[in-house]
């Protein structure tokens, strides 16, 4: 018994120590903490680009993405997740107002078909890298989106109703 205690006191103290006074990323890819501590930096990028290009709200559809610049901006800009629109019934939601808007999505994006079927026009303006202790996770993807506007309550069936799992 006071072993188990011993050994688990000593792996929070570790973890803690690795968290909070640490500077290396041992864990790498397989850093949970890390994984969500970079989008900071994700998220100021996408916002200055999208004052750039002159859009007024963002889309994605990976939800993580929707998430974070949720998280980030505090609401000041508005956000929507276009895909999986099931998963907001009876939200809010938000007001897309202007013709231009900022796509953002992880590099390796499968699901980029459902804009492009749909008919919208895709720029690339940037990217930006999900980085934490000097470790790439991920690298983001923004685009400007002009001639199209989601709708955001589809009819049950409608692709961006609902959608595979990557």
């Amino acid at each position: 018994m006071a072993f188990a205690i011993a050994s688990g006191v000593a792996t929070v103290v570790a973890v803690e120590l690795y968290y909070l006074a640490g500077s290396a990323n041992y864990l790498k890819n397989d850093d949970p903490i890390g994984k969500e501590a970079g989008f900071a930096g994700v998220v100021a990028e996408a916002d200055a680009r999208r004052v750039e290009i002159g859009a007024a709200w963002f889309v994605t559809l990976d939800y993580r993405m929707y998430s974070m610049l949720r998280w980030h901006l505090k609401d000041k800009v508005p956000v929507a997740q276009i895909n999986e629109r099931a998963r907001y019934i009876g939200f809010r939601e938000p007001v897309l107002d202007g013709p231009v808007g900022l796509y953002v999505a992880p590099q390796n994006n499968r699901q980029r078909a459902l804009l492009d079927n749909a008919g919208a026009a895709l720029e690339t303006v940037g990217e930006a890298d999900l980085m934490w202790r000097g470790f790439r996770y991920d690298v983001y993807t923004l685009q400007k989106l002009t001639g199209w506007k989601p709708v955001l309550s589809p009819a049950a069936g409608d692709p961006f109703y609902v959608t595979k799992p990557n």
